[in-house]
C-alpha cells in the first residue's frame, strides 16, 4: 500500500473515530454536577497509585456510559467499528469497574443486538454512579485514603 493510500485511508478513520471520542469528553462534562469539586479536592489528597488510577477509571467510565456519553454515541449511531474500537481499549481497571461491556459484546457479536450494549451501558452507569456515591460519602466523613478506597471499593462490588 502506498503512502498516499495509507494516508488518506488513515486520515477517514480518524476522523470517524473522533466523533466517539468527542463524546467521551461531552461525557466527562456532563457529570461535572456529579463529580463536583469534592472529586478534584479528592484527586488531590490521593497520591499516584493504584487508587488514583481507580478513581480515574471510574470517571473514565461514567463519562462513556452516561447519556451522552460514548457508548450512548455508538450506539445510536449503530457504530459498529467504533465498538470495536472501544471494547479493544477497554482495559485496566475499567475493564474491572466495566465487565458487562465485554459480555455484551461477546453477545453483540452473534446477534447484532445493540439492545445487549444499552443494557450494558445503563448497568455500568448506575454501577459507577454507586462507586461515586460511596466515595462521596467517605469523602463526606473526612474517611478517604488510598487504603480505604483500595479495601473498600477496589475488591467491593457496589
Amino acid at each position: 500500500m502506498s503512502d498516499g493510500v495509507f494516508d488518506k485511508l488513515f486520515s477517514k478513520l480518524v476522523s470517524e473515530e473522533i466523533k466517539a471520542l468527542i463524546n467521551h469528553e461531552l461525557g466527562e462534562a456532563s457529570q461535572r454536577r456529579l463529580l463536583g469539586r469534592w472529586w478534584r479536592d479528592l484527586l488531590v489528597k490521593i497520591p499516584y497509585g493504584r487508587a488514583e488510577l481507580f478513581l480515574r477509571a471510574l470517571k473514565d467510565v461514567l463519562s462513556d456510559t452516561c447519556p451522552s456519553g460514548t457508548l450512548s454515541y455508538i450506539i445510536t449511531q449503530n457504530k459498529t467499528a467504533s465498538l470495536y474500537f472501544f471494547i479493544a481499549l477497554h482495559g485496566g481497571y475499567r475493564k474491572i469497574i466495566f465487565p458487562e461491556v465485554v459480555h455484551a459484546y461477546e453477545e453483540f457479536l452473534r446477534t447484532g443486538d445493540w439492545g445487549l450494549i444499552e443494557k450494558a451501558r445503563v448497568e455500568g452507569y448506575d454501577k459507577t454512579k454507586g462507586y461515586v456515591g460511596k466515595l462521596k460519602e467517605l469523602y463526606g466523613r473526612g474517611d478517604v485514603s488510598s487504603e480505604i478506597i483500595e479495601k473498600e471499593l477496589m475488591t467491593a462490588r457496589v
